[in-house]
């Protein structure tokens, strides 16, 4: 049984847009609701995900629990993609056909019980533990821990990496998400966002997930159909330029005629009526008749006809102040006089901000001038390949743009493709487990944790607190100690005027053991829970660091594993001692010693209390174990490297001390093989004679450790034969050396 973490790494309007739609001309392009995750949807989505992320969607080694970095340079990341975890590992089985193929890829010798095992291999065994979906979650958080037998954990890694933070192909659906919290929060609350992404995204999969997760990240409106569908996200779109170009005259409008909004069964001949409006709008605004796109009035025309509440066409084909813009007025102003009201218009090339201001003044002068005060509600939404750059930039300017419309910027993550997560093993069979590097924050964090986070007495968060699991939860208005992650390891109290648990199960024995949410439910916790974040941790620039800490005694368990890392065990030379002890106090160091600073000072101590360094047995092929390449540099300055003093009874075995090669000072007995037998050599001992001798070497411990390996019978230092390697090992191991 083992553990697993899986860690990373905006908001909306707080309108219900089903209460709006009717007052909402925009929404009105296509009717839809914020429906609940019915049984219908949910099964569409279990088919979707099992058919997309198979259990053979894995890479072919496996394991572990996931951390992410916030993305964008941003202070915080939203933890989407739970439902699909969960629909995920409740079908979960290697069909034969699976089996047989992983029979072909692995080594032919493979025990044919394997392949027995994973045919009856299920989830039923798996606990998951797991933030709620739509959190907002910083950098080292557990954001999911994987509870089951080793070898199913190992086979879930990739693919709930894979659902928790991709869209099945790419880019992250947390990523996404974020992104989409990002523009919400460039773009303000005044304006509605229109996703728009799927043509730009990686693929149908991709470009669904993408307008789902968009719309929960804080964006009102998609264009696309299947997701307004299958997730009840409003529906929204304008024509494409295609479309307008498409068209050359006005003989191919057809039909030409149009019923009156209120029934009247009299159809009018809306190209003429549109016609004489053309007329006076460019007498108003002094255009030239001749600049005029007759196609693009054909567009215009037809597209009206079909759709005379939809009506919100692209205005920028050819020229907008010279030919869209008055086409556009032409045609709305057809419609109002037969009862309709039109949406407005999309501008997609050149200086939004002072087009938007050009067309709003038209728009009122229309209105005030032909008494049709349906113009003074007209949108106006502005589409450019807009980014969050963009988009900031925009707020800055005068504008009249109602509403913002966002592809490839959004759905591709162009600034940050990818987001950091990772799975790592945090405890097998009861012992925790630690993946220790030399980059800090590569480094994991060991044991089964709880996940608390604080809140100040302004209803923001201000802390995350990692706890073992064992601990009692921190309580409100109670101080506490702990360590900030990426400090300098110093201590801080902290006293939270609120506390809530964070993980809760929502997998157990093979079933989800939590409703699953719809997107409008995510959408909404999502919103709730940005609005407990503190604005500093919200800037896009340089936003301030989230704290996240450790609780103290979680700290000292990372300390223990880590220097028990630093350490080297020997276990090549050990003999069987039977089980080891538990991780953390089984951990021993082997080093050079460099007793000359303390000499200096103190004196040299007599021989019988001087404590030295294991050297073992070295064969003419042994490398040079770091520790002896460290004493290199630890070279006494009173005793020049290579020279020995010795009793040199001959030449066997004593000329390979006197190779000069930065030395480290030692003791030693020394068995050379001649007639002389053992002899007591003191000097330094280089890193070159260590690794060329090939005679047993053992070093003399002081008196006390000679006597704990002994039991006490150990005779005095000057009568004490050689130590035999393996009891200088146990004394070694057992960490007084």
């Amino acid at each position: 049984w083992c553990w697993a973490h899986v860690d990373v790494c905006g908001t909306a309007s707080p309108r219900d847009p089903s209460s709006i739609r009717d007052k909402d001309p925009l929404l009105s392009l296509c009717p839809g609701n914020m429906a609940a995750l019915s049984t219908d949807t949910c099964g569409l989505m279990e088919r979707s995900v099992r058919e997309r992320v198979p259990p053979l969607l894995t890479d072919l080694y496996q394991f572990t629990m996931a951390y992410a970095d916030n993305p964008f340079g941003g202070g915080f990341s939203l933890f989407v993609g739970l439902n699909d975890c969960l629909l995920f590992l409740r079908s979960f089985r290697l069909t034969d056909q699976d089996v047989q193929f992983l029979r072909s890829v692995l080594p032919p010798n493979s025990d044919p019980a394997f392949f027995d095992f994973l045919r009856g291999l299920d989830c039923s065994a798996v606990t998951i533990r797991s933030l709620p979906e739509g959190s907002v979650v910083f950098a080292r958080v557990p954001l999911m821990e994987v509870e089951g037998p080793l070898a199913v954990v190992q086979l879930l890694e990739t693919s709930l990496l894979c659902l928790s933070s991709m869209l099945y192909v790419f880019p992250p659906i947390s990523l996404v998400c974020s992104n989409a919290a990002r523009f919400r929060l460039a773009a303000g609350y005044q304006r509605r966002l229109l996703e728009m992404g799927l043509r730009r995204a990686q693929g149908p999969d991709g470009g669904l997930t993408a307008s789902r997760y968009t719309h929960i990240g804080g964006f009102d409106l998609t264009s696309n159909v299947q997701a307004g569908f299958l997730f009840g996200i409003p529906v929204a779109g304008t024509i494409a330029h295609s479309y307008v170009t498409s068209f050359n005259s006005l003989e191919e409008v057809w039909p030409q005629t149009l019923v009156t909004a209120n029934g009247d069964p009299d159809p009018v001949n809306i190209i003429s009526l549109t016609k004489g409006w053309l007329r006076r709008v460019c007498e108003l605004l002094g255009a030239e008749p001749g600049k005029i796109r007759e196609g693009e009035l054909a567009a215009f025309l037809s597209y009206a006809i079909a759709y005379p509440q939809n009506f919100l066409p692209v205005i920028d084909s050819y020229s907008v102040g010279c030919s869209g813009l008055l086409n556009f007025c032409a045609v709305a102003l057809a419609l109002c006089e037969l009862g309709y009201k039109p949406v407005g218009v999309r501008l997609d090339s050149g200086d939004l901000c002072r087009q938007s201001i050009e067309v709003r003044r038209v728009f009122r002068l229309c209105s005030e001038q032909f008494s049709v005060s349906t113009f003074n509600s007209l949108i106006i939404v502005g589409t450019n390949n807009i980014s969050e750059e963009s988009m900031a930039e925009l707020n800055k300017k005068e504008n009249e743009i109602d509403v913002i419309g966002v592809g490839t910027h959004l759905v591709t993550c162009t600034k940050q493709p990818s987001l950091g997560c990772v799975y790592k093993l945090v405890e097998v069979r009861g012992r925790p487990r630690m993946k220790i590097s030399e980059d800090p924050k590569k480094s994991t964090v060991a044991g089964r944790k709880a996940v608390y986070r604080l809140l100040d007495a302004d209803g923001h968060s201000f802390l995350d607190l990692l706890c073992l699991m064992v601990e009692p939860p921190p309580e409100a208005g109670c101080t506490l100690t702990c360590y900030p992650l990426g400090g300098d390891n110093s201590a801080v109290s902290v006293t939270p005027a609120q506390v809530t648990c964070l993980q809760k199960e929502v997998f157990l024995k093979g079933e989800v053991t939590e409703p699953l949410c719809s997107a409008a439910e995510t959408r909404a916790k999502v919103q709730s829970s940005l609005q407990t974040l503190h604005p500093r941790h919200k800037r896009l620039q340089e936003p301030d660091s989230y704290t996240v800490a450790l609780s103290e005694k979680l700290r000292n368990l990372v300390t223990e594993l880590q220097k028990g890392s630093n350490s080297n065990s020997n276990f090549l030379y050990e003999t069987d001692s039977g089980p080891s002890p538990p991780l953390s106090v089984c951990y021993s160091e082997v080093y050079l010693s460099d007793p000359s600073s303390s000499n200096k000072k103190e004196g040299r101590k007599k021989k019988s209390d001087r404590a030295f360094p294991v050297c073992l047995p070295r064969s003419p092929f042994s490398p040079v174990p770091l520790e002896l390449r460290e004493a290199q540099n630890r070279v006494p300055a009173e005793e020049e490297p290579g020279t020995l003093n010795q009793s040199r009874g001959g030449d066997s075995g004593t000329r390979e001390y006197l190779q000069p090669d930065c030395a480290a000072p030692f003791s030693a007995v020394v068995d050379t093989g001649g007639p002389e037998g053992k002899r007591e050599l003191g000097g330094n001992l280089s890193p070159a004679v260590m690794r060329t001798n090939p005679e047993w070497i053992s070093l003399v411990c002081c008196q006390k450790h000679l006597e704990r390996i002994t039991q006490g019978s150990t005779p005095p230092l000057e009568d004490q034969s050689i130590i035999h390697i393996s009891d200088i090992l146990a004394c070694q191991l057992c960490g007084c050396c």
